[in-house]
């Protein structure tokens, strides 16, 4: 990847700065975060999962896509969309 950076840190939601985001993650836990972001009149674009595990195409009315497809396409189009990551504990 050509100019790759990484910036970890808090996120600060509020409805008066809409901004677009993605999740990784499409269970639960990412419902609930689309929810939670929906609340603060956020907007997510797009649900991803590791390549393989795309089991449908999209979500609550937003489309999924597998990593690699997400890399292939941020790299023609340049997204800067924040990526937030839902985690599943336990069984």
């Amino acid at each position: 990847m050509k100019n790759s950076m990484l910036k970890l840190s808090e996120i600060t939601i509020s409805k008066g700065n809409r901004q677009s985001y993605i999740i990784y993650g499409y269970g639960e836990g990412g419902r609930i975060l689309k929810k939670v972001l929906e609340l603060f009149g956020q907007k997510v674009s797009c649900f991803l999962c590791s390549t393989g595990y795309k089991k449908v195409s999209e979500v609550d009315g937003i489309s999924v896509l597998e990593l690699s497809e997400y890399l292939e396409q941020k790299e023609k189009d340049g997204n800067t969309n924040p990526i937030l990551i839902t985690v599943r504990m336990g069984g």
